[in-house]
């Protein structure tokens, strides 16, 4: 039983791994892992950091103590995160969501029979769809990832298919002013586009909505759904002149996608300026991918790794890593990606001395790297370790 937990827990928490900054903590055998556990716990309280509470609360998760994941959690929870809002729904619904799936034989044999020991031996404590359901839609609210898709989903294994849409029915008589995006979701996935279309466009006749979320989202319909770029595109402007960064965001693919880079940069920077986190990183891509010009390439990322962003950082060594072929750049540039923050900086490092096609293979080296991804939540780096039995 402990066993399958702990896979349980594992699946949960490695869903994404934040970059976080704890690096301090070296990796741990398992017989020592109250004292790996009470650095992280000692870094998380000082730092006071999102990525760092996520991190804690993922490693509690991977060593079966849910009760000090789930109070970890509720602290990133507190302070607005969407990435814990998520992890948490997904345990508090993983029963309901699992059995179901058990009930319509989704999953493989071999998965079949691990994840029905894992729902007989499933804590009560821990089956807790309703709250889950209000989790997902906090973290839907701030657009985390899938989770208006995990919410659909629960929503219907929890109240049926029309029971799910009498439910929200009844929340946007209370006045929700945010259910129409759930509603509109679940019609979604039953494929009921036109009734989504037709929801949304309701939504524009409110005064306390958001017009540019709506518009995006109708153009999001368009494209994705309707298969019709045209009117997509239509949307998506209206959502930007209302300031949807998104929209934004889309635009400047669509431009991207027909060769008129000056107005897909033009998108991409505008959409960062609006609150798109790193848009005006895809100019980078375009020169390099779109263009092959890689000498503008090369100084957009640049330009971007002055504010020393991990991710900023991290994408510059790839660049040089992988595009360029320098493999000194690439680990410089790497290096400092890990010490502002960056897991997969780290991970990446163990793969290049790992490999023995360069000159740089050093399993000593690799093995160094490993430890301080696996100590930052890769869960890659573990993996290495207990493969070539350092831990």
């Amino acid at each position: 039983m402990k066993l399958i937990l702990k896979y349980l827990l594992i699946l949960i928490a490695f869903t994404s791994i934040a970059q976080a900054k704890v690096g301090v903590c070296e990796v741990l055998p398992d017989v020592q892992k109250d004292k790996y556990l009470a650095c992280l716990v000692k870094e998380a309280e000082r730092t006071d950091d999102v990525a760092d509470i996520n991190l804690l609360a993922d490693r509690f998760s991977y060593y079966k103590r849910s009760e000090e994941a789930i109070i970890w959690r509720k602290k990133a929870i507190v302070k607005g995160d969407a990435e814990a809002m998520y992890k948490l729904a997904k345990l508090y619904s993983f029963l309901q969501i699992s059995r179901k799936k058990l009930n319509a034989n989704e999953y493989s044999i071999m998965m079949t029979k691990i994840i029905k020991r894992i729902c007989d031996n499933y804590p009560e404590e821990l089956n807790k769809p309703n709250k889950a359901i209000l989790l997902y839609k906090q973290a839907a609210l701030k657009n985390y990832k899938d989770a208006i898709a995990k919410l659909s989903e629960l929503m219907q294994i929890v109240y049926g298919k029309e029971g799910a849409v009498k439910e929200y029915k009844k929340e946007m008589a209370e006045g929700d002013k945010n259910t129409y995006r759930f509603l509109a979701n679940l019609y979604v996935r039953y494929e009921d586009y036109d009734k989504a279309l037709e929801l949304y466009e309701s939504a524009l006749k409110r005064e306390d909505i958001n017009k540019g979320d709506v518009y995006a989202l109708i153009g999001s319909l368009y494209e994705a759904h309707y298969r019709d770029k045209k009117e997509a595109k239509i949307y998506y402007e209206k959502a930007a002149k209302e300031g949807n960064a998104v929209a934004m965001y889309n635009l400047g693919i669509m431009a991207g996608d027909k060769k008129d880079y000056n107005k897909a940069e033009e998108w991409f920077r505008a959409s960062e300026k609006a609150g798109q986190k790193n848009a005006s990183r895809m100019v980078c891509y375009m020169y390099k991918s779109k263009m092959d010009d890689y000498y503008r390439a090369e100084e957009c990322y640049l330009q971007k790794a002055k504010d020393e962003n991990p991710h900023n950082l991290y994408a510059l060594g790839i660049f040089y890593m992988n595009n360029v072929g320098n493999y000194n750049k690439g680990v410089f540039w790497y290096e400092k990606a890990y010490k502002a923050g960056s897991s997969s900086a780290a991970i990446n490092l163990g793969s290049h001395y790992r490999n023995d096609y360069h000159d740089d293979y050093n399993k000593e080296k690799a093995i160094y790297w490993y430890k301080k991804a696996a100590a930052m939540g890769e869960p890659g780096g573990w993996s290495y370790l207990y493969g070539e039995g350092a831990l």
